[in-house]
Protein backbone atom coordinates (compact mmCIF):
# COMPACT_ATOMS: atom_id res chain seq x y z
CA UNK A 1 0.00 0.00 0.00
CA UNK A 2 0.90 3.65 0.00
CA UNK A 3 1.30 6.10 2.55
CA UNK A 4 0.41 9.80 1.50
CA UNK A 5 1.91 10.57 -2.24
CA UNK A 6 4.17 7.71 -1.90
CA UNK A 7 2.88 4.55 -3.60
CA UNK A 8 5.29 2.09 -2.67
CA UNK A 9 5.95 1.22 0.90
CA UNK A 10 6.86 -1.36 3.01
CA UNK A 11 5.98 -2.43 6.85
CA UNK A 12 9.90 -3.99 7.79
CA UNK A 13 8.34 -3.83 11.85
CA UNK A 14 8.82 -7.86 11.66
CA UNK A 15 12.38 -7.77 10.08
CA UNK A 16 15.93 -7.73 12.44
CA UNK A 17 17.61 -6.59 9.60
CA UNK A 18 16.86 -5.19 5.96
CA UNK A 19 19.84 -4.74 3.54
CA UNK A 20 18.89 -2.74 0.38
CA UNK A 21 20.52 -1.81 -2.65
CA UNK A 22 22.52 1.41 -3.50
CA UNK A 23 20.49 3.49 -5.81
CA UNK A 24 22.77 5.20 -8.34
CA UNK A 25 21.76 7.91 -10.63
CA UNK A 26 23.42 8.47 -13.86
CA UNK A 27 23.20 11.52 -15.80
CA UNK A 28 25.13 12.62 -18.84
CA UNK A 29 28.84 13.79 -18.81
CA UNK A 30 29.04 10.07 -16.59
CA UNK A 31 28.05 12.01 -13.61
CA UNK A 32 26.76 9.47 -11.04
CA UNK A 33 25.08 10.18 -7.78
CA UNK A 34 24.86 7.41 -5.18
CA UNK A 35 22.09 7.22 -2.72
CA UNK A 36 22.58 5.39 0.78
CA UNK A 37 19.07 3.86 1.68
CA UNK A 38 18.36 6.58 4.45
CA UNK A 39 18.10 9.16 1.27
CA UNK A 40 15.61 7.03 -0.68
CA UNK A 41 13.84 4.68 1.90
CA UNK A 42 12.03 6.81 4.83
CA UNK A 43 9.69 6.48 7.18
CA UNK A 44 6.91 7.71 7.35
CA UNK A 45 5.57 6.56 10.98
CA UNK A 46 6.18 5.48 14.09
CA UNK A 47 5.45 1.73 13.37
CA UNK A 48 8.20 0.82 11.20
CA UNK A 49 6.55 2.04 7.45
CA UNK A 50 8.93 3.18 4.96
CA UNK A 51 8.64 4.43 1.72
CA UNK A 52 10.56 4.80 -1.51
CA UNK A 53 10.76 8.47 -1.56
CA UNK A 54 9.71 8.74 -4.88
CA UNK A 55 6.59 10.35 -6.41
CA UNK A 56 5.01 10.73 -9.79
CA UNK A 57 3.78 13.88 -11.92
CA UNK A 58 2.29 14.09 -15.42
CA UNK A 59 3.87 17.36 -16.22
CA UNK A 60 7.44 15.22 -17.39
CA UNK A 61 9.66 17.53 -15.23
CA UNK A 62 11.97 15.90 -12.33
CA UNK A 63 12.80 17.13 -9.35
CA UNK A 64 15.66 15.59 -6.81
CA UNK A 65 14.62 16.64 -3.74
CA UNK A 66 16.36 17.56 -0.60
CA UNK A 67 16.00 14.09 1.10
CA UNK A 68 17.87 12.74 -1.71
CA UNK A 69 20.34 15.65 -1.66
CA UNK A 70 21.52 15.27 1.90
Amino acid sequence: GGFSLFDTCYDLSVLKTVKVPTLVFHFQGRADVSLPATNYLIPVDTSAIFCFSFAGNTSGLSIIGNIQQQ
